[in-house]
């Protein structure tokens, strides 16, 4: 079934693009096919000519051998033709399923099941089994045409004798087998897909400039290159267990089918002996048995290619149909007429990671006022950057909820938010959001294009610089050679290298692009900036966030791990091994002497020290 599938969606694919040259493909293959049996026709009537040695047949022969080279001509012209229409065909369609996969691959697939192994091995499968679109379109096409070359070949076949039309009916034979053989490879190529992956992974750090300097001063080249052979080693393994117990299957089948193939051929000598048939049957018999043995043995290896692309646009379907079978986030909801203030509150909310026992979030309970300017600090894997996804509404809470309300309407020309809600009786909108987090993307266009796409309506040169002062990286567009059209970064296209610094001002303004916000989260925005640089972006997020967007104040959320910055919030949120255990005002958490205290005052000694020993220092 999944070859007919494929078939099917092909061929669909190829009508929406373009009927005239898959129309004239088709035909001329069909056309180009069907020499092939009047070849072995026509080989039998000269045959005969010839052997009879009667007068006039001279002529006779020659002229058959005229209309032999015409037909092997037209057998090879219509091929070319056909493959030049079809090639190109085949293309377009594959652009067209690979729009397919980027849909399925950026819908409102959550961020937790983007996460999942599984998930990325599936993607990897589609990624690389959408080159076979071309081959598989032209498979679709050529298993057609075979079947009528096919009948052709039998019909003629059955008129020497009817045991003849046995000999493609062995056919179901091979293509048994080669179902069978065909699902063992299919399955070895799922199991590898991981390590495929981490074997890619390996090779793109050895690759990659970005990561190449870091593994030659550490000097890890010589170990990426064993664990990638490690990696590909165990790929190769696997796959070639699966070919071998294929390649035995396929041989199995392949006996069968020879040893009718002899029989048949046993058969028409017998009756060549006796004289019940002559020696041109003969010529036609072995043209015709070679021709529906190749014909044979070319459907089962498409089949083969057509059951790979089915098994492809199933893996395609599973990722389409993942926003489907997730639940909209329905955490976040905006209570119409609700009796509290403006702003965000989170209720006994609880998140914990699949496969893990120990939650990321325990028991999170707290009110973040719209208009505040609210800091989340703590160690490393306290659960900071775990909380901010669920504020954005990537992740929703295993235990808990988390409501909106009092924020005004968003503007009729707003563009949507990622955070998705559910239709409610309680007036469930989206929340209008900004979000940068550490892990931000290198998007490698123009710095125009780069910063613009975080609010593609306002794309426009005036907006982009706007944003690009705002994040602290004004200077930067001055300072390339094309100003906004300067093309950042050069994986992609020959433009400009920014550093890790810079990469991350121009995320900052990508952020900045939206100013109808509720909720602007910044995780570690300042992680490449030093202390005094990140205290004046502080301020001047504080000072936005009084203002906020859409004619209401925004929630600003500010990840940092300096209490000098953290010490300027309205309301800071101290995570320890994901609980909440102390929120308040920096003077409030001085004064009551915990966890914050402790950090604060550790932090200050460590400035005072690095002072003392003639070092710059920030005030904490």
């Amino acid at each position: 079934m999944s070859r007919l599938r494929a078939g099917r969606l092909l061929l669909t694919l190829a009508w929406e693009i373009d009927r005239t040259r898959l129309l004239g493909s088709a035909g001329l293959m069909a056309l180009g096919y069907l020499a092939t049996p009047l070849v072995a026709m026509v080989l039998r009537v000269f045959t005969d000519a010839v052997l009879t040695g009667q007068d006039g047949q001279a002529g006779t022969a020659a002229g058959l051998a005229v209309l032999l080279g015409v037909l092997l001509a037209m057998e090879r012209m219509c091929a070319h033709f056909a493959h030049l229409m079809y090639h190109e065909l085949g293309e377009l369609v594959q652009v067209r399923l690979n729009a397919r996969l980027f849909r399925a691959a950026n819908d409102d697939v959550g961020l937790l099941r983007r996460e999942r192994p599984n998930y990325a091995d599936t993607l990897y499968l589609v990624q690389n089994g959408l080159w076979q679109t071309t081959a598989a379109l032209e498979a679709a096409l050529q298993v057609g045409a075979l079947l009528v070359q096919l009948v052709a070949g039998t019909v003629l076949m059955a008129g020497l004798s009817g045991w003849f039309v046995l000999l493609p009916a062995l056919a179901f034979v091979l293509i048994w087998t080669s179902h069978w053989a065909e699902g063992v490879t299919n399955r070895a190529r799922e199991r590898s897909a991981g390590q495929a992956r981490l074997a890619g992974h390996f090779l793109e750090l050895a690759t990659d400039p970005a990561t190449a300097v870091e593994s030659r001063v550490l000097n890890l080249r010589a170990e990426m290159v064993v664990r990638f052979e490690h990696a590909w080693q165990s790929v190769t393994g696997i796959l070639w267990r699966g070919q071998r117990t294929a390649m035995a299957i396929r041989s199995a089948g392949q006996i069968v089918f020879a040893l009718g193939y002899a029989s048949a051929l046993a058969v028409v000598l017998t009756e060549v002996s006796a004289g019940r048939a002559t020696t041109g049957d003969l010529v036609l018999v072995l043209a015709l048995a070679v021709q529906i043995s190749m014909q044979i043995g070319a459907v089962v290896a498409l089949l083969a290619v057509l059951h790979q692309m089915g098994r492809t646009v199933q893996w395609l379907d599973w990722l389409a149909s993942q926003r489907e079978s997730l639940p909209e986030i329905d955490v976040l909801m905006r209570a119409a007429g609700a009796d509290q203030p403006p702003g965000i509150t989170l209720n006994n909310v609880s998140f914990a990671y699949p496969g893990r026992t120990e939650p990321a979030l325990r028991d999170v309970s707290v009110v973040l006022p719209a208009g505040a300017v609210v800091a989340v600090v703590g160690e490393n894997g306290s659960g900071k950057s775990t909380l901010t996804k669920v504020l954005c509404g990537l992740y929703s809470p295993t235990v808990g909820h988390m409501r909106v309300h009092g924020f005004p309407p968003p503007p009729a020309d707003s563009p949507a938010s990622p955070a998705r809600f559910p239709a409610s009786p309680v007036d469930a909108e989206r929340l209008r959001s900004s979000v940068l987090f550490q892990d931000f993307a290198r998007i490698e266009l123009s710095l125009l294009e780069s910063v613009g796409v975080g609010d593609q309506a306002r794309l426009r040169e005036a907006a982009v610089s706007d944003a690009l002062d705002r994040a602290g990286a004004g200077e930067l567009a001055r300072e390339l050679p094309d100003g906004l059209r300067s093309v950042v970064g050069v994986r992609y296209a020959p433009g400009v290298d920014l550093s890790g610094g810079q990469w991350q001002r121009v995320a900052l303004a990508r952020t900045l692009m939206r100013r109808d916000v509720d909720l602007l989260v910044l995780d570690e925005p300042a992680s490449a900036m030093d202390a005094l640089a990140e205290h004046e972006l502080f301020e001047r997020f504080r000072l936005a966030g009084r203002s906020g967007g859409g004619g209401g104040a925004a929630v600003t959320v500010f990840v940092s791990h300096r209490i000098s910055t953290a010490r300027m919030a309205d309301l800071i949120l101290m995570l320890k091994g994901g609980r909440l255990v102390e929120w308040g005002t920096h003077e409030d958490l001085l004064e009551s002497g915990g966890l914050y205290a402790d950090l604060f005052h550790e932090q200050a000694s460590g400035y005072q020290i690095g002072q003392s020993g003639g070092k710059a220092s920030n005030d904490v």
